[in-house]
């Protein structure tokens, strides 16, 4: 008979977090720029946060799975928002240039 202890056990927000940071940077790679990126991104960060403040209270591991969540999230955000201020510039631009 096999006892199983989940002392130290890996969270689930931070699993979570590091699947929505994944997808947050494939979206950027893989579709470009697109509303999926921020999506993603946005809640890679908040759930990572919200693992990082469970890691601290449980002891539980996945603290590296949090962290890895949160910095694709920003990233992705720093590309979105990056990709949306290039585009209005380029809308701008063309505008002004067509008369």
């Amino acid at each position: 008979m096999s006892v199983e202890m989940n002392i130290g056990s890996r969270n689930t927000l931070a699993i979570i977090s590091f699947v929505f940071g994944l997808l947050a940077f494939l979206s950027t790679v893989i579709l470009s720029n697109n509303i999926l990126t921020g999506i993603f991104g946005l809640a890679a960060m908040i759930i990572g946060a919200l693992a990082l403040k469970q890691i601290k209270k449980q002891s539980e591991k996945g603290k590296g799975l949090a962290i890895i969540g949160i910095v694709l999230g920003i990233l992705s955000i720093a590309y979105f928002l990056l990709g949306a201020v290039y585009y209005l510039f380029l809308t701008l631009f063309y505008r002004a240039i067509s008369g």
